[in-house]
């Protein structure tokens, strides 16, 4: 339960059905209004008073739970399907992210992401604020000022209890409306591209043309990414993206530590950014002369727990994933620093 919470005032009763208002005059935020009639935005905004209700209702209520690996079109067709605005991203450990319907408008359409190649993990929120479920709604109010969101999921000892969203304060008449639109415009003034810090609307400004442009760059290495990835999915014929990526950092870290320092960058600088990090992070200068096709295959046997054969089928096909994102020439000058049985993996089709 947060520590924070606020006082309850006394004698209050249940909430009036007619009127979403305040139970009293005293409920009221009475600090200086802006000229919308609404209170300052600024750090630490007091929550008005109001009576504390627990989160039992909100408790065991339709959720939809997804892995990081989800593609974004089948998380989308969940929201649609359960008529949801949200879906949790577990990881079958912990609450490890969220991502809203205004996610996959914002950032998966505005950036072009094709919604059959990024995951969830591409575009979650991370780390998630949550509550427990002794937690009240007034604590629940307080975090989503601090936060500047509309959503909190109850999270008991790592297991998703429910989910209370700024749509559900509303309905359950539980905040006074000041509160409410203080947390709204607390999500509002989020900074954006074309928005700075504490705006609730574009203004009169120029935009930033180097930020754009490397939003941009950085959209397209990710769908690079994703492609290869896929296409690795596809060749080597593993089910889990993360298998595909650990397949890939085998493989590619294998070749390149046999070939010298020079032909490994000429190769990564053809790679999406993601995987080249990986091996630069990860490899030795090379030629080691250690490195052979039953090398990797060893690796690939001890680090994904398959049998030798399937080993090899695996090694085929992340080779094959490789080959699309490196040019033929490249591939030539990489095969000759490569012994006879990595070679012809190399050769053309």
């Amino acid at each position: 339960m947060l520590q924070n919470s606020m006082p309850v005032r006394a004698g209050s009763g249940p909430p009036d059905p007619d009127a979403l208002l305040p139970a009293s005059p005293d409920a009221r935020v009475t600090e200086r209004r802006g000229p919308d009639g609404l209170p300052p935005l600024f750090s630490g905004t007091r929550i008005a008073t109001w009576r504390r209700m627990s989160l039992e209702r909100f408790l065991q209520t339709r959720l939809v739970v997804q892995t990081p690996t989800t593609w974004l079109y089948d998380a989308a067709r969940a929201m649609e399907d359960n008529h949801v605005g949200a879906v949790l991203v577990h990881d079958g450990q912990r609450l490890v992210g969220i991502v809203t319907d205004r996610d996959l408008g914002v950032k998966a359409l505005a950036d072009d992401l094709d919604p059959f190649e990024f995951e969830l993990l591409d575009i979650m929120s991370s780390p998630v604020a949550t509550v427990s479920s002794d937690a009240s709604v007034a604590d629940v109010a307080q975090l989503m000022l601090d936060r500047h969101v509309r959503r909190i999921p109850i999270v008991d000892e790592d297991a998703i209890r429910g989910l209370v969203t700024v749509d559900d304060q509303i309905l359950e008449r539980g905040v006074d409306p000041v509160t409410l639109a203080a947390i709204v415009r607390h999500q509002l003034s989020e900074p954006s591209r074309l928005k700075p810090r504490g705006w609730t609307r574009p203004g009169q400004h120029s935009p930033d043309a180097a930020a754009g442009s490397a939003l941009r760059r950085e959209a397209h290495r990710r769908r690079a990414y994703a492609r290869l990835l896929r296409r690795t999915l596809a060749k080597t014929q593993l089910t889990l993206t993360d298998q595909a990526e650990l397949a890939l950092q085998i493989v590619l870290t294998g070749l390149l530590r046999r070939v010298n320092r020079g032909e490994a960058a000429d190769t990564l600088a053809q790679l999406p950014l993601r995987l080249r990090q990986y091996a630069v992070a990860n490899i030795a200068a090379g030629p080691d002369l250690r490195i052979n096709r039953a090398a990797i295959e060893t690796e690939l046997h001890r680090r994904l727990q398959v049998g030798p054969t399937r080993a090899a089928q695996i090694l085929e096909g992340a080779i094959a994933a490789l080959k699309t994102s490196i040019d033929a020439g490249e591939l030539r000058d990489l095969a000759i620093q490569l012994p006879s049985d990595l070679k012809e993996l190399l050769a053309p089709q």
